[in-house]
């Protein structure tokens, strides 16, 4: 399909029909005008009260809440949109309207704020790409447009990765980075992703528990304004398999794994009382950060909690329950994927020459599979700050492992 759109001359866009039998033609309403006073010599002349700018139409638009129309606007080479009250055109080149004679592109939008804009230079943002060197802002751009995408509607759950397979078909072409359904081999930030909406899993296969597209909701990510920092204890992807479904790469998957080299700490919940370590576990909010006394999360001090923020991928897990049946017991293990900063450099080192500066660690949530003890499952994501890795070993949680590999199914 991404093909069509890529090589089409000229795309047609319905943008307020719901439907193919709503035909592209609406019926436009009056347009609001106000005339100069009277007695004045320019009394036949008139003022148009300002429309609504691109951005807003574009984003509000029944057809921009589909989520293959993302790609499909992107994709195109030139598209002609039909709104309810003009024309919009939109190519390579440059973005008009019919009611204004000037270019519709708003040059203040730097090149990372695009994603947030439905108007100004959107349309161009893959092409864009290709002029970047800085892989680590193409990365970010694909994660921005993957958060972008969850949030619009998909009539059939198994297209999650095939709406959006000709925008990762790009991303790959400029980067040369493997891709995993949804994820890229060479970037392990692509792991941290966490669900805002409903918070539930979905109940028939869409992809590895890994990848953000294994849920129906929409996800986002938690390094926004943040850059890594590396270090020896960095998670590696060593090996990974993906079945697709048919021929495209970057289409519908069947099963995948990925081999995660990285450190851990393994952590037994208690059979009767629901703890993790040390100290027990109370009820997840849900998709909210941990930060009540009554709501610590991996806390050996009770003012200090190890996790400053977890994010699990179903609402519907908790460990605190006393009738916790056994799929909820078995061994879990924290896995470090990177450390972050503050994008703003400069501030952080002087925070850190005040011995204020707080890194950001990033951490998997995994349990062990039931049937087969060798794999493992995501089961969400958790944050904490204070500098290095050795702290958790400081309150007394638990040690971190030496680098081992995980088999996350």
């Amino acid at each position: 399909m991404k093909d069509y759109y890529r090589n089409a001359s000229l795309t047609l866009s319905a943008l307020e029909s719901p439907d193919s039998y709503c035909g592209i033609f609406q019926e436009r309403k009056g347009i609001q005008c106000i005339p100069l006073p009277s007695g004045s010599t320019l009394s036949n002349l008139y003022m148009r009260v300002p429309l609504p700018e691109s951005d807003t139409i574009f984003s509000k638009s029944v057809l921009n809440g589909r989520a293959w129309v993302l790609q499909e606007r992107l994709l195109s080479t030139r598209i002609l949109h039909y709104g309810e009250q003009e024309l919009f055109w939109e190519c390579n080149t440059c973005s008009m309207r019919e009611g204004s004679m000037r270019e519709e592109i708003d040059r203040s939008l730097t090149f990372s704020s695009h994603y947030l804009s439905e108007g100004g230079d959107f349309k161009r943002l893959l092409s864009q790409l290709i002029h970047i060197k800085d892989l680590a802002s193409v990365m970010a751009t694909w994660y921005r447009l993957v958060t972008q995408y969850t949030k619009r509607a998909l009539t059939r759950h198994s297209d999650r990765l095939p709406a959006i397979a000709g925008i990762a078909s790009i991303i790959a072409a400029v980067t040369g980075y493997r891709y995993l359904a949804g994820l890229w081999k060479e970037d392990t930030q692509g792991l941290l992703w966490f669900t805002v909406t409903t918070n539930q899993l979905s109940p028939t296969y869409l992809a590895p528990s890994w990848s953000w597209a294994s849920t129906a909701d929409l996800i986002s990510f938690r390094y926004e304004s943040e850059i890594a920092i590396t270090s020896p204890e960095d998670a590696q992807i060593i090996d990974s398999e993906v079945n697709n479904i048919g021929q495209d790469r970057f289409g519908q998957v069947g099963f995948g794994y990925i081999n995660l080299r990285a450190t851990g700490m393994d952590l037994q919940y208690d059979s009767s009382l629901g703890k993790l370590g040390t100290r027990k576990l109370p009820k997840l909010l849900k998709n909210s950060a941990v930060q009540s006394e009554d709501a610590r999360f991996l806390s050996h001090y009770e003012y200090q909690p190890a996790f400053g923020e977890v994010f699990l991928d179903d609402a519907n897990y908790s460990v605190s329950n006393k009738n916790i049946d056994e799929e909820r017991r078995r061994l879990c293990t924290v896995v470090f994927i990177q450390r972050r900063i503050p994008s703003n450099v400069a501030a952080y080192v002087g925070a850190l020459q005040q011995k204020r500066a707080q890194s950001k660690i990033y951490c998997l949530i995994l349990q062990q599979c039931k049937e087969y003890p060798a794999e493992w499952k995501r089961i969400g994501i958790a944050m904490t700050y204070d500098g290095p890795v050795c702290d958790f070993v400081e309150r007394g949680l638990g040690e971190w492992s030496p680098p081992r590999e995980f088999k996350i199914v």
